[in-house]
């Protein structure tokens, strides 16, 4: 067989075909095909809002290399503590105000069961660096996440236990090796399943130190695990969001799931109510043969 040159008319009709092939799957016909993060124009093309890009709003706009000592790097004279999260808002004059999970004891976050915290740091720049101020909620709590409502307030969702009880079997906090950060020296952090795992909902007008409100339980269905609560408080008053819950509250063992959340005050609640069925998109979590979660979480909502 004879290999013959393609003519250069059919290379360029080959070409043509190629690009209209990839500028029709480039064309969108609503704001699903632009992940959400932009909005499908009349022409059927993505128009993406800043933080995204991409054909499809698929890529995050990213603004270059993070800074060196940026973030949150609490250190004691033991050394370094292990931190998770690290949401932040901007007040009014400009400060930037971070609330993250903090773990005590120089423990690593195998440990957060036994050892977190919920802490607030502040800084002058969104990168930071950022100093810590003061312990907001003491063990046990975790996952922090603020939100700023339309009349000011800003917002925390956390989860806790009642009356701090450490959800271990030992019920108390670990101690660890700050030369050799996560190696326990008195601990047992299996989690004691007696124990649920409750969304805490407080809020102050002032970030600076506090005076928060006393902490009321939001209701869940399932508060067997953590719920990774992402809510949006929406002009009125009004919210919506996404948190897991574990199913049929049995076992460890049993499903994960993913739902959504709404109240009609956010102050109140009472008025917030879970899905009666996970969101669809079979974002269901399954455990496996070895009891490990297959599952949705940390989600994130935001408007």
């Amino acid at each position: 067989m004879i290999d013959m040159p393609m003519p250069a008319s059919n290379i360029k009709r080959v070409f043509l075909l190629i690009a209209g092939a990839s500028a029709a799957a480039a064309a969108c016909t609503s704001d699903l095909d632009c992940s959400l993060n932009g909005r499908c124009t009349k022409a059927g093309r993505c128009e993406c809002i800043p933080a995204w890009k991409g054909e499809q709003c698929e890529l995050m706009h990213l603004l270059g290399t993070t800074p060196p000592g940026a973030g949150y790097r609490y250190k004691t004279l033991g050394g370094p503590e292990t931190s998770w999260g690290g949401g932040v808002l901007r007040d009014d004059s400009g400060t930037y105000h971070m609330w993250a999970a903090e773990l005590i004891n120089h423990c690593s976050m195998g440990d957060w069961l036994a050892n977190s915290q919920v802490v607030h740091a502040t800084s002058k720049s969104l990168t930071g660096p950022f100093k810590r101020q003061e312990v907001v909620w003491p063990v046990f709590a975790h996952e922090p996440n603020t939100v700023r409502a339309p009349t000011g307030e800003y917002v925390m969702y956390w989860t806790a236990t009642r009356n701090h009880k450490i959800p271990t079997m030992l019920s108390k906090s670990c101690e660890c090796r700050a030369s050799n950060q996560g190696k326990q020296l008195r601990c047992n952090g299996e989690r004691d399943w007696s124990v649920d795992l409750l969304t805490y909902m407080s809020y102050t007008t002032d970030p600076n130190g506090g005076n928060w409100s006393a902490p009321v339980e939001i209701p869940q269905e399932a508060p067997l695990i953590d719920s990774n609560f992402a809510p949006v408080i929406m002009p009125d008053g009004s919210l919506i969001g996404l948190f897991r819950d574990d199913g049929n509250h049995t076992s460890p063992k049993s499903k994960e799931n993913m739902h959504i959340v709404t109240a009609t005050n956010w102050r109140d609640p009472k008025t917030y109510k879970e899905s009666s069925e996970p969101i669809s998109g079979g974002v269901v979590g399954q455990a496996g043969p070895d009891s490990v979660f297959d599952a949705p979480e940390d989600p994130f909502v935001w408007r």
